[in-house]
């Protein structure tokens, strides 16, 4: 997939901002579109009419929702697709929660938009009633009883037939715009599996919702039947968490703790919710520890896991060169569409020696926070102008399309990385590195030293702290993430990593303090929040913190790199020993020697 169309970060957040503050999608759509005129759509007028329509309300949430509804009812044959009637949803969810002083009005206003959005087709109504139960109803606690009607509708209304056929219609309007607008656009075929896949989880996800509106009034037997029939679909946090409150209410901790597990292993699992999660393992796993509950995760996941490719070790010829590929992948833990690049590199690892390729992984915010996001990745998004958006693929510093998507999609993925690898092994070696490191305490000291005989101009000495392998659970349900980037030498708004000698010779120190580090992941999870929150109008957080760096698990990578072309000239890698646990020390064995 082009670059246009990466998933970029909280883009997931934008209809629900643009619903939200009752911008139109026509205003959206001028910014995107080309100098020439383009004829207005029907739905773009219908939206400006609202608009319009909407300031002589003077703010009262009544009569815009009065307005909306007759919009509605006069334009509903033009209400399909692209997430319109989704928008209608976010803008009541918007609405309702305003008056919650009149209750009467409050239902009321609520029956009128219903009964104009039951004009439009059954697949755009199910969107509509799914967003207000979940966004509007369920996270205000508003109007419980006819919250459940609309979310037993949304699943009921839903047919695969219906899904697929608007997926496809939206793939071909995706591929129209881009194509008007980058003569050297790639369309991209539309997968059927894809679809399938995310249906699945689209009417999982409203199942849980339903069932945490029975909760709520109190009809457990429905509650747990729908929170089944959801994770019977397609795993989904919210119906884990769900049966686990159960669970737990009966007094089954270990069942509610298997639950509240499993749902923490889908991603996006709220921060009181992971708070829950540590509680109940405490009470049953007493003297484990966080330790504990990470290798308790790691078993439950572990059975899940499924790579599909099975790698085949590279086999070395005279025409290699003895250059070590660097490979680099910006991704995301939240990230679907990284899925397929990340199991590519998966078993990328397992083909090729760290003699043969180096790979560097920068997790982005993309679309959700992503606490191993850091400056020094988000730097290299910049130098490299990926728009922070994921997933992204460089070989020696020059982009390539390997494909992204689902785990369908990743032996496809890794053909084409595997072809691009194979062939960069063969190009010319610019020189030599080498790295020696060593763990003091809390601080890596690194040494590297070589050449890189074939510069032409300025270029810089890129040094990396790596954790080969990081144990974390986002929402794209990836939970083992490797060489993942968590410091950076001398890189920063202000530097781009330490500057080449003009004769090529390499002689460079560094140390990587680890406990400076993790304050800088604080640090920078404080700017990314405030700007978040200057953007979007409700709270948004980190459910989870990973700032500290594992020392057991550290590696450096190193690379030259030219500034004009971006071209990697050499890499290296060295995994540091995982340090020596020290005896206990008895009392006896301090005594002095006679």
């Amino acid at each position: 997939m082009n670059s246009q169309k990466h998933s970029t970060q909280y883009a997931f957040l934008f209809v629900a901002i643009l619903a939200m503050a009752n911008l139109s999608l026509a205003q959206n759509q001028t910014k995107a579109a080309p100098a020439k005129p383009v004829e207005e759509t029907p739905l773009q007028r219908v939206w400006k009419e609202f608009q319009s329509a909407a300031k002589e309300s003077k703010g009262d949430p009544q009569k815009e929702i009065s307005i909306l509804a007759q919009y509605v009812k006069e334009h509903a044959a033009d209400i399909h697709g692209n997430s319109v009637a989704a928008n209608f949803g976010f803008t009541m969810a918007d609405l309702l929660p305003k008056m919650k002083s009149d209750p009467h009005a409050m239902l009321a206003s609520l029956k009128t938009m219903n009964k104009a959005m039951a004009a439009v087709s059954p697949f755009d109504r199910a969107q509509y009633d799914a967003i207000l139960a979940a966004r509007g109803i369920l996270q205000q606690k508003i109007l419980l009883p006819e919250g459940a009607k609309l979310a037993r509708q949304s699943v009921d209304l839903m047919k695969e037939s219906d899904y697929i056929a608007n997926a496809r219609e939206e793939n071909q309007q995706t591929n129209d715009y881009h194509r008007t607008h980058d003569k050297n656009f790639t369309p991209e075929a539309f997968s059927l599996s894809d679809a399938q896949a995310h249906f699945a989880g689209e009417k999982a996800s409203r199942l849980a919702t339903l069932g945490s509106l029975d909760v709520l009034l109190c009809k457990f037997d429905e509650a747990a039947a729908a929170f089944q029939e959801s994770i019977d679909l397609h795993p989904v946090t919210g119906a884990y968490v769900g049966l686990s409150r159960i669970e737990e209410d009966k007094g089954d901790k270990s069942k509610a703790l298997e639950l509240l597990a499993k749902g923490y292993l889908a991603g996006r699992m709220s921060a009181e919710n992971i708070d829950h999660l540590r509680k109940l393992f405490g009470d049953t796993h007493q003297k484990e520890g966080d330790k504990g509950l990470q290798e308790y995760l790691d078993k439950l996941y572990a059975p899940t896991f499924h790579n599909p490719i099975t790698p085949q070790p590279y086999q070395a010829n005279s025409s290699d060169t003895g250059h070590t590929v660097l490979a680099e992948l910006f991704t995301g833990a939240g990230c679907e569409p990284c899925m397929s690049p990340d199991l590519s590199f998966d078993a990328a690892l397992q083909r090729y020696s760290r003699k043969q390729m180096v790979l560097v992984v920068y997790h982005n915010n993309a679309p959700d926070n992503d606490p191993l996001t850091n400056f020094a990745g988000e730097e290299r998004g910049h130098f490299y102008g990926t728009q922070l958006s994921t997933p992204h693929v460089l070989i020696d510093g020059k982009e390539v399309m390997i494909g992204e998507g689902l785990p369908d999609h990743a032996q496809a993925a890794y053909d084409k990385l595997t072809a691009l690898l194979d062939k960069a092994l063969k190009q010319p070696s610019g020189g030599e590195l080498h790295i020696s490191a060593k763990l003091v305490g809390q601080q890596v000291h690194v040494q590297v030293t070589g050449n890189a005989s074939t510069l032409k101009g300025a270029a810089h000495l890129q040094i990396v702290l790596l954790e080969k392998d990081v144990h974390y659970s986002g929402a794209n349900t990836l939970r083992f993430q490797p060489m993942v980037e968590r410091a950076m030498a001398d890189l920063g708004k202000d530097s781009s990593g330490i500057p080449m000698a003009s004769d090529g010779s390499i002689h460079a120190e560094y140390v990587f303090d680890l406990d400076q580090i993790a304050g800088a992941n604080m640090r920078y999870y404080d700017h990314d929040l405030a700007w978040l929150r200057s953007r979007v109008p409700w709270y948004v957080d980190f459910p989870e913190e990973r700032p500290e760096v594992n020392p057991d698990d550290l590696a450096v990578a190193a690379f030259v790199q030219q500034d004009s072309d971006k071209r990697i000239e050499q890499s290296s890698y060295f995994a540091l020993p995982a340090p020596v646990a020290m005896p206990a020390v008895t009392k006896a064995e301090t005594k002095p020697h006679d």
